[in-house]
């Protein structure tokens, strides 16, 4: 094509060309082809927006369980800035989540089985199987999208209205975490704004009224800093990307003529390196107010991922209480739990950390004509542990290292949402006789005692009570 086509392209001085200059001047015409068509930035949102459609279950493109955490890396590792004319963006960051409760990837593995309560949802990642004798496993991504309007006014002083998807992608960091019984979960965040609008890159500005800026772009690890509560759109902008491609390095330590199966043996997947090179690039007066926006979308993601997790460690470290309460007292569930997480029966403290996580009501508020049963001395209660302990088969009693308090639990395998308890309190000369409801402290919900099954179980104990009161009248 570029035989028959030279003469048009270059008139009749293209004849007299030898065939290097010929190639040379073609080689010319495509890189202006490419200038022209923004074919770098048209390449950048492509990819963003494809991937946007991915999580959004709007296209085919990627195979289902497509790696999306890797991809994501290796892209922004590629892309240090994004190209001049694109219109999308990416951020990446990091979260560490404190003080969980529970081991990380079990609060992270219990968000996963309960996304929709927090308005999240999962993707399935395929592992990267490098060795077939390699140990891999799949991994999981939590995402939620929204569409957000953009309003701002260009270099040329007009007002522009754009709407934009907004996709926040959460992965565990497993190399970061690599003891699973620290109570700390690492978690890397990307978030991706695509135009819904347009698809092509920007136009040409070379009629801008206002210059843009050069800033100093950096391509250091992103695990070497972390993301702080103290938001700085100037350090944020390191994570965007430049258009130069990093060159495959030896690492220290390696030895580069071991064979292929060595290398996948001792270390997994690990993408593309990571430049340790600082780059000057240009941000135009669109890309400045886009990275605001970017910068904010980022710190609201933030800010939703701390604010859903804190949320879950609470309700995962609740549930895992309560699911050890049940074994201590049923000896197949105690069997099977420690089987599965490895962990022993429940002592007095966890209890006492149960009941100050859950609601727990007292039966005289519950119903009045139950007040007459707490006041009764002491050694009333005292006999009544003994007669429900006689009564019941699921329960279970724990007292305090020092004895002065004892917490008598009655459960119902028909109501595993709440139980009864008995508490005894020597020091203080006091009980209380109260119902335990799993819901939590603060929670809006319907009435204590709408659900039939706590009716029941508070109805059988109300009886027993009421047998060993009859009893103290023969």
């Amino acid at each position: 094509i570029y035989v028959l086509e030279s003469v048009r392209l270059h008139g009749k001085k293209a004849i007299t060309l030898s065939p290097h200059f010929a190639i040379n001047f073609f080689l010319d015409e495509i890189d202006k082809v490419k200038i022209f068509l923004h074919m770098h930035s048209f390449t950048y949102d492509y990819h963003l927006r494809a991937m946007s459609a991915y999580v959004a279950d709007r296209q085919l493109l990627f195979t289902p369980g497509y790696h999306l955490s890797s991809c994501l890396s290796d892209f922004i590792k590629y892309y240090n800035k994004g190209p001049n004319f694109a219109r999308n963006l990416i951020y990446s960051g990091e979260v560490t989540v404190d003080d969980t409760g529970t081991p990380g990837e079990q609060l992270y593995n219990y968000l996963l089985a309960r996304e929709k309560q927090y308005d999240m949802k999962v993707h399935r990642m395929t592992p990267i199987i490098l060795h077939p004798n390699q140990d891999m496993y799949t991994e999981f991504v939590l995402v939620h999208t929204k569409t957000y309007r953009v309003q701002y006014t260009d270099a040329n002083e007009e007002r522009v209205t754009d709407d934009y998807d907004v996709t926040l992608l959460v992965s565990h960091d497993n190399q970061t975490d690599v003891d699973a019984k620290v109570n700390v979960l690492h978690l890397k965040y990307y978030v991706i704004l695509t135009s819904r609008r347009i698809a092509t890159p920007l136009p040409n500005r070379t009629l801008e009224k206002k210059m843009g800026k050069f800033r100093t772009v950096s391509t250091a690890p992103s695990h070497d800093r972390r993301y702080s509560a103290t938001y700085n759109a100037e350090e944020s902008s390191a994570s965007q990307s430049n258009d130069n491609t990093p060159t495959p390095t030896v690492v220290d330590g390696e030895d580069p003529t071991a064979p292929p199966q060595d290398l996948f043996a001792s270390k997994p997947y690990l993408g593309m390196r990571q430049e340790n090179v600082n780059y000057l690039g240009y941000f135009s007066v669109y890309e400045e107010t886009m990275q605001k926006t970017l910068f904010t979308q980022a710190q609201e993601a933030r800010t939703r991922i701390l604010d859903i997790f804190n949320k879950a460690k609470i309700h995962c470290r609740r549930d895992s209480l309560w699911h050890r309460l049940a074994a201590t007292v049923r000896e197949e569930e105690k069997q099977r739990l420690q089987k599965d997480l490895n962990i022993s029966s429940l002592s007095f403290n966890e209890l006492s950390e149960l009941l100050s996580l859950v609601r727990v009501e007292s039966v005289s508020s519950l119903d009045a004509q139950l007040l007459p049963l707490l006041s009764k001395p002491l050694q009333w209660y005292q006999g009544l542990a003994r007669v429900l302990q006689q009564k019941y088969q699921d329960k279970v009693s724990l007292t305090s290292s020092d004895g002065n308090v004892q917490h008598l639990v009655v459960l119902s395998p028909g109501c595993p949402d709440a139980f009864m308890m008995l508490s005894i309190d020597l020091h203080q000369q006091k009980a209380d006789l109260c119902c335990v409801n799993k819901q939590l402290k603060g929670e809006e919900s319907s009435e204590f005692c709408s659900d039939s099954r706590i009716q029941n179980l508070l109805q059988n104990f109300v009886n027993a009570c009421c047998f060993h009161l009859w009893c103290g009248l023969l």
